[in-house]
């Protein structure tokens, strides 16, 4: 069983509303390739029903997803080559420590997925006590909002420290820059977790592990709605990394997976298959930079 942690969200995509977040997307992912998924995390009373039926029919397990007084609401708008994101409302805080996943879950995978702090470094912590296969995302362990809600990155000494030991680390190119150089930022975190995997949309990521660099390509460039895009990239990688031991091999996947997610709409949940992604892996072409 895969935990996929972090609070599922309402966007409202260039006015458009729509499910997001880390644990919806990339809990669909990893059900597409036949893995078992549990989510645990917090929803309003607004959260609409329609989106938890997408979960529900696809099997993912939501007996730990519960309801707390708002949902977490991002407003999103889409240009040619970037977005502006902005906080509208704040969820609840998740408290890890209180699911007693060693006891009751046998994780396959512990994936950390907060989008507006509601996870903590506290929770890495008590993730990596549990399991040796924890994935971070980045991106809601750095983001700090303004008073109009826009975001802003700040990485923290406390949270580079808790990555010490993490299985796989995901950052956004925008993330990334927060730290400097973008290579020399994947490098500096493989010091600490054990693979560092950086998404540059269409043109490609980077992957750094045991002191090396690597350049995986798109082998081609769909036109789409990339909302989710990172987060398939995140859960695809992780499945493939466990079942196929190799770092880039994984990447090699989550690249075409990504790919086909922004290909194809949300609303239709065929997204792709492992049969596809196996049709269109041998596409990926990868450069060793370091």
């Amino acid at each position: 069983m895969f935990i996929v942690a972090g609070n599922p969200t309402i966007d409202y995509v260039n006015g458009v509303r729509r499910p997001g977040g880390f644990a919806f997307y990339a809990s669909i992912a990893l059900r597409l390739i036949d893995e078992n998924v549990s989510i645990i995390g917090c929803i309003g009373s607004d959260y609409p029903l329609e989106y938890l039926s997408i979960l529900k029919r696809l099997g993912i397990d939501l007996s730990y997803l519960r309801t707390c007084s708002t949902s977490t609401v991002f407003r999103l708008e889409y240009y040619d080559d970037y977005r502006i994101l902005r906080l509208d409302s704040q969820g609840e805080r998740i408290q890890l420590n209180g699911y007693a996943l060693d006891g009751k879950h046998n994780p396959t995978a512990i994936l950390l997925g907060p989008v507006a702090g509601e996870l903590g470094v506290e929770d890495i912590v008590y993730a990596r006590k549990i399991s040796d296969k924890v994935v971070v995302e980045a991106q809601g362990f750095i983001r700090r909002f303004t008073r109009m809600g826009e975001i802003v990155y700040e990485w923290t000494s406390d949270f580079i420290e808790a990555l010490r030991g993490v299985m796989l680390v995901h950052v956004s190119e925008d993330e990334a820059r927060a730290l400097g150089d973008i290579e020399e930022a994947v490098l500096y975190l493989s010091k600490h977790a054990r693979i560092v995997a950086l998404t540059m949309s269409f043109k490609g990521s980077l992957v750094g592990y045991n002191n090396s660099l690597y350049h995986v390509g798109v082998p081609k460039v769909y036109a789409g709605d990339p909302t989710g895009a990172g987060d398939t990239y995140t859960a695809v990688f992780t499945s493939y990394l466990l079942r196929r031991r190799d770092p880039v091999e994984a990447a090699k996947y989550a690249t075409v997976a990504a790919g086909l997610k922004i290909h194809r709409s949300t609303y239709t949940l065929k997204w792709f298959s492992r049969i596809e992604l196996e049709e269109h892996v041998g596409a990926v072409e990868v450069e060793r930079i370091y």
